[in-house]
């Protein structure tokens, strides 16, 4: 959590904002203004974190360029093998990323998993996969907002707070990491 790691910080935000918001609107307004001005003070006066903040959107930053051809090769590898995708394991997935960033004439590109969850189950298990990976991520969140709303409990709804948490941070980290490929996540 302590670290530069954009998403993280992101996905944190976030999931305050909207536990805040879905237990009291006065709260979401005070704790949102004072991250607004945490915000602020903190990007003014402590560069390396502006220059992290200035890097999300910079196509010039090499990490950024990184993402943005991995996805390309992945959706590439996707429009290939629409169906059933390419299937999964790093050594056969290393080979086929490194001829479609070839392909895309990027051999400078770090070869690694598309650092984005959605595509990379586009590009591992096709339509039909994805399809039901989705299924699964949409009714685990139904699920648990019907919980949140129909448990009078205390300690359950504490908990349905707790698991809705966890999965805002997993949903949205899932849009610039493999939650649930990654080696450095998975140990």
């Amino acid at each position: 959590f302590l670290t530069f790691t954009r998403a993280v910080w992101i996905s944190f935000v976030v999931n305050t904002l909207v536990l805040l918001k879905s237990q009291s609107t006065k709260l979401f307004l005070r704790v949102f203004a004072l991250l607004l001005v945490l915000f602020v003070v903190v990007y003014s006066s402590f560069s390396p974190f502006r220059d992290r903040v200035n890097s999300i959107f910079d196509t010039n930053y090499n990490a950024n360029n990184n993402r943005i051809y991995l996805w390309k090769a992945n959706m590439m590898m996707f429009a290939d093998h629409p169906l059933f995708g390419y299937g999964f394991g790093l050594d056969k997935k290393r080979d086929l990323v490194d001829s479609y960033l070839d392909k895309l004439n990027q051999p400078d590109v770090m070869r690694n998993h598309p650092h984005n969850t959605y595509i990379n189950y586009l590009a591992s298990m096709g339509i039909f996969g994805a399809f039901f990976f989705f299924l699964f991520l949409s009714s685990s969140v139904r699920i648990t907002y019907l919980g949140l709303r129909h448990n009078t409990s205390h300690l359950q709804k504490t908990l349905f707070i707790g698991i809705v948490g966890v999965q805002i941070v997993l949903l949205m980290g899932g849009l610039t990491e493999c939650a649930f490929e990654d080696a450095e996540l998975t140990h």
